[in-house]
């Protein structure tokens, strides 16, 4: 045991990394009535993300003891005062040897911090000195973005590492960062390593077990800026996206542009939206590639919406697959609309792909919907294929896409209710699958399938009557009827509304000649419409 008096002072010395620091009051030639017993701990230096500071000094007193803890400029009178720094024992009532152990909360301020702790006995004193850093022990700023996480001063996220440093974060499951507000302050560009080599970007949430989730919970403003150079390619990977797994939270006013592979619960923006999430004016110029529940913006939407989103970019997958949402589970579509392809692919066994394929939404159940929203791109794929749906209930929606598939076809969804829709497709055609026959063949040009929903209904419907089904004209369509009531090309041009359906009232652009739109501009007749 070192015995600390005045007249050893001076001696004292910098051991490792650690300075030193000790000071007495009432300095003479008697006994000190305290001693330490390790000089190497009386002052550290540590890192942000360390939770523990210069821990086992221990002390021997010859009275009763306390203890105070200056941080800055504020004085505690007791450690538990302090909003980051603790000891414990912070105080003894009688002589004898204890052990210290300084406890700090991790260093989320941006900004060095330091206390002494100052230990008395008998007009004795023992000053302790602990720094903490702002940045973790590989160097990198902890936190990496600036600000409180509140909706007033919300995190700010301005270049690709601070954006993987949240992805960090949530997936380590820190809940610190639950529940905060974020904000891009910039164009962030992920095509440069290490997110565009391998298997890419790693997305900011994850399911690492059946038991086990790390999801992102927050609101994410985009701030109406562009994350570019996506990359994601693991054709393992499940919950693949700008985000993986989103829950109860809002992602909005943002877009993205890039290439997504994965497995399951693939989308350009996110891979699983859960339950009381948002995603909201969020565009995807993302080609998406994956096995099921696979959408240009979000691959499964459970118990929440989308709103005021578009995808551009191609999808294709094995099963549920759509231009914006791959499945869409007790959850809204809304005001949204897509322009690439969207078919059906084999699965990695050889197994015929395409099931429930749509150009908005690839399926949906569980009292979903899918309203004002448009599809312009071409859908192929197995079985229940549909211009905007491959099933579910959709109203106040148009489609101008060709349309494939070996059976249940139709030009707005392949099974489900339909109302106040205008099926604008230029075909409706059968696929040919090898080693696979068919008997029954279900073509129409709105609904191809009438049956697997309860309370079907086809209410105010009209299809364009030059629209080609399995090589036929149809002539005999009804606006409450699974083929729609005719409709020609001179009738769609003389009015922007397309009879009414498509209005201001209801969120849509108008302009005679033009089809309706949703962003304030109008959409350009496809060829076989002019």
């Amino acid at each position: 045991m070192l015995k600390i008096g005045c007249n050893l002072i001076k001696a004292i010395a910098i051991v490792t990394c650690f300075a030193v620091t000790t000071m007495f009051s009432g300095c003479n030639d008697k006994e000190p009535e305290i001693k330490v017993e390790d000089k190497k701990v009386l002052s550290q230096t540590v890192f942000a993300d360390q939770t523990e500071g210069a821990s086992g000094v221990t002390i021997v007193t010859s009275g009763a003891w306390s203890s105070t803890i200056t941080e800055g400029s504020v004085k505690s009178t007791k450690s538990g005062t302090t909003t980051w720094v603790s000891i414990s024992p912070d105080y003894g009532t009688e002589a004898g040897t204890y052990t210290i152990v300084i406890n700090l909360e991790t260093n989320t301020t941006r900004s060095d911090r330091s206390a002494t702790i100052t230990i008395t006995c008998n007009g004795e004193n023992i000053i302790i000195t602990i720094t903490q850093k702002a940045t973790k022990e590989d160097g990198k700023l902890y936190p990496p973005f600036v600000g409180s996480g509140t909706g007033a001063e919300p995190y700010l996220i301005g270049t690709a590492e601070q954006l993987a440093a949240l992805a960090e974060l949530v997936n380590e499951g820190n809940t610190d960062y639950n529940n905060k507000y974020y904000m891009l302050t910039a164009d962030i560009n992920l095509d440069v390593a290490p997110y565009n080599i391998g298997a890419g970007w790693t997305p900011i949430g994850k399911k690492p077990s059946q038991s086990v989730s790390y999801d992102f919970r927050g609101n994410f403003n985009g701030n109406n800026k562009k994350v570019s150079g996506l990359y994601i390619n693991n054709n393992n990977l499940d919950y693949a996206g700008l985000f993986g797994w989103v829950h109860n939270c809002t992602v909005q006013n943002m877009s993205v542009e890039g290439e997504v592979v994965g497995n399951d619960f693939v989308g350009g923006v996110v891979g699983f939206v859960d339950f009381g999430g948002s995603i909201i004016n969020c565009f995807s110029a993302v080609t998406v590639s994956g096995n099921r529940n696979v959408g240009g913006v979000a691959g499964l939407v459970g118990n929440s919406s989308i709103t005021y989103c578009y995808a551009t970019g191609a999808v294709s997958g094995f099963h549920s697959i759509g231009g914006v949402a791959g499945s869409v589970s007790g959850s809204s579509i809304a005001y949204c609309y897509a322009t690439g392809t969207v078919s059906g692919k084999d699965d990695r066994y050889g197994n015929a792909g395409g099931r429930n394929t749509g150009g908005v939404v690839g399926w949906v159940g569980d009292g979903g919907s899918v309203t004002n929203c448009y599809a312009m791109g071409n859908v192929s794929g197995y079985t229940l294929v549909g211009g905007i749906a491959g099933g579910g209930n959709v109203t106040n929606c148009y489609a101008t896409g060709a349309v494939s598939a070996i059976s249940e076809v139709g030009g707005i969804t392949g099974s489900g209710s339909v109302e106040n829709c205008a099926a604008l497709n230029p075909s409706i055609t059968r696929i040919v699958f090898p080693n696979i026959t068919i008997n029954v063949f279900y073509f129409f040009r709105v609904v191809g399938y009438p049956y697997g929903f309860n309370n079907i209904a086809f209410i105010n419907n009209v299809a364009w009557d030059g629209m080609v089904v399995m090589d036929e004209i149809v002539t005999d369509g009804l606006s409450n009827n699974i083929n729609g009531a005719n409709i020609t090309s001179a009738e769609i041009k003389a009015d922007g509304t397309i009879g009414g359906r498509f209005t201001e009232t209801n969120g849509w652009t108008i302009e005679n000649g033009r089809l309706p739109d949703l962003f304030g501009k109008t959409v350009e007749l496809p060829e076989h419409l002019k």
